[in-house]
């Protein structure tokens, strides 16, 4: 608005003032502004590499894009005592270690995995240590829109493998994992991920490991479809370990809107596998279950604090395709599963795709059917509560710039304006 002027007096004005808006509002073609979730120091982007990238103390600040790791000798990636790290739409392949190692020899913070393809790993896709002795662990560290498969020699590996405090394991596309499709070992966040025929659980907890400071272990709008009996472990489990002290278990986890489906009665849907959890807070709520097999090797209820609004059955009735690869577990406007949960008061703010969930329809499992009316009301979610935040912190970050702008293109302006006033008066 500051830009428009009277046509005869200030053409050259306007000229200036659209050239100085399109250089603002403009995208440079360059990987750090195009993915800019800090200042970067160090862009390594489209490089080709067949020995190990190690980052390690003085290594901050580094944004890794669109580089390929392949044929290595040892693990791809390793960092220990760096931050501000962000990995995005990397692709590692026929590596003779971990594709990335966040190592349990120094700490790390705010490492971001985004958008990387990662297989044929001969150990873990994505490892994340934790080191209680000496005091190591891996703040603020989110893996994110990753894809995974072909990972681990044998079941003591995994896919994603993060024995940190309080990370988020958030949209990954894992299967054909040796081990667990994520094998988490600590409170955090597990949301939105969509696992397939792994040896082991989908989605497992392990208490060998200090719990963080959230002391909760939130596991919703998961996918997982086991088709084999492999280890004949439940699809999502959580298991004690009777090598470290029971204080290291989490107190609360929360097991919510997760679509399950099992074609052998080999496997249980979700299980509570120790009895040491018996004292601890678990809820299980809003959740499909299917057994084709066995209608009762759908949920196991011991040690559950709080049970409710899960669907179980051994029908694929109600989904849009089960019948054959590739599977799709949204629901159709036929399924039993339809407001399935409208009692429950605490549930995510979104399904699986992003849809809003609607108070008076909500459904259960991992997909809400859209439909033509929408509630207002928002309910309260753990993890929507964290993103929140970081939208907020972005959003005032963007107002700042675009304030600063504005206030450029007045001076600009007000400068041309005494200039050409100047050049009239003489």
């Amino acid at each position: 608005m500051f830009c428009l002027k009277k046509k005869s007096k200030f053409r050259f004005h306007l000229y200036i003032c659209s050239v100085l808006w399109l250089s603002l509002v403009s995208v440079p073609e360059n990987a750090s502004q195009l993915y800019y979730p800090g200042e970067w120091e160090t862009i390594i982007e489209n490089q080709d590499f067949e020995t190990t990238l190690s980052l390690h103390e003085g290594d901050d600040n580094i944004l890794i894009i669109g580089s390929t790791f392949h044929d290595i000798d040892g693990d791809a990636i390793t960092l220990r005592n760096v931050s501000n790290i962000y990995i995005k739409d990397c692709i590692i392949y026929n590596v003779k270690g971990n594709g990335i190692v966040l190592r349990s020899t120094g700490k790390t913070d705010k490492v971001t995995i985004d958008g990387c393809t990662i297989y044929d790993t001969t150990k873990n896709g994505i490892i994340a240590k934790q080191n209680y002795a000496d005091d190591i662990n891996h703040t603020r560290l989110v893996i994110k829109n990753n894809t995974l498969y072909n990972n681990g020699s044998d079941d003591f590996d995994h896919s994603i493998y993060v024995q940190t405090q309080d990370s988020k394991i958030l949209n990954n596309e894992i299967h054909g994992s040796a081990g667990n499709g994520i094998s988490i070992r600590s409170s955090g966040v597990v949301s939105g991920n969509q696992i397939w025929d792994t040896y082991k659980s989908c989605i497992r907890y392990f208490s060998d490991n200090v719990k963080g400071p959230s002391n909760t272990l939130l596991i919703e709008n998961n996918v997982c479809y086991l088709t084999l009996p492999g280890s004949q472990s439940p699809a999502l489990s959580l298991l004690w370990s009777d090598n470290t002290s029971s204080d290291w278990l989490v107190d609360n986890y929360i097991i919510r809107f997760n679509t399950i489906a099992l074609f052998t009665e080999q496997r249980i849907g979700i299980a509570v596998e120790s009895n040491q959890l018996d004292a601890k807070n678990v809820l299980v709520y809003g959740n499909i279950v299917i057994n084709t097999q066995n209608i009762n090797a759908t949920i196991g209820q011991d040690y559950i604090d709080y049970l409710s609004s899960n669907y179980l059955s051994t029908s694929l009735d109600g989904f849009v395709n089960l019948q054959q690869r590739p599977y799709n577990f949204n629901l159709t406007t036929l399924s039993p599963a339809l407001n399935y949960a409208i009692n429950e008061i605490d549930y995510p703010f979104t399904d699986i795709n992003g849809v809003f969930r609607p108070t008076e329809h909500l459904d259960a499992g991992a997909y809400q059917l859209e439909r033509d009316t929408v509630s207002k009301v928002q309910p309260t979610s753990l993890s929507e509560e964290a993103s929140l935040s970081i939208e907020i912190a972005g959003l005032a970050s963007n107002a700042l710039e675009a304030l600063i702008g504005i206030w450029i293109l007045v001076l600009v302006s007000m400068l041309i304006y005494i200039i050409k006033k100047r050049r009239i008066g003489a």
